[in-house]
């Protein structure tokens, strides 16, 4: 957390939702996505749940307790692009036969901002990755190396003025 954290801190630090401990971490300024996961990588263990802090999502993150990665890949969830064509972080990939992501024109899936790593991961982090979908994320794919699965419910981007908006109202 970096904006705003003493109230994340305040709700969700330490706290346990759905038999799961949610743990926060103080960023010293505005990292980015991928420096924050840098910066915070020494928590990354066997199948890490990494979300992004601005995204909503009903969701039952139980069922992904079954996923296994192998060695330096990761998971990453994928969400139907309905409302954000002007997102350009991660979309018009799609999911092949062997559930690894690949990029394909005019798709309408995108990245959910939610990923599943392990340990081996974190050899791959380093300061230059700022944005993780940009910077890492986009060269794994090229690399097959990233695997995905559907989510169907419900998701909002929070993290626009506009979004957050609908989202309290």
């Amino acid at each position: 957390c970096c904006y705003k954290s003493n109230l994340f801190f305040k709700r969700y630090h330490n706290k346990i939702f759905n038999n799961t401990k949610i743990i926060c971490i103080k960023e010293p300024k505005n990292l980015g996505t991928g420096g924050s996961i840098n910066y915070s990588k020494k928590l990354i263990l066997n199948n890490t749940l990494i979300c992004n802090g601005d995204t909503y999502m009903e969701y039952n993150f139980k069922k992904l307790q079954k996923i296994k990665i192998i060695n330096n890949s990761l998971v990453i969830g994928c969400i139907k692009n309905n409302n954000y064509k002007s997102n350009k972080k991660l979309n018009n990939i799609k999911i092949d036969n062997k559930s690894r992501i690949t990029f394909k024109k005019n798709s309408n899936l995108m990245n959910s901002g939610i990923y599943i790593v392990n340990k081996n991961f974190k050899k791959l982090l380093n300061k230059n990755v700022i944005s993780f979908e940009d910077d890492l994320i986009e060269k794994l794919i090229k690399e097959k190396k990233v695997y995905g699965f559907k989510i169907k419910n419900y998701t909002l981007d929070i993290g626009t003025k506009k979004n957050y908006n609908k989202f309290v109202i």
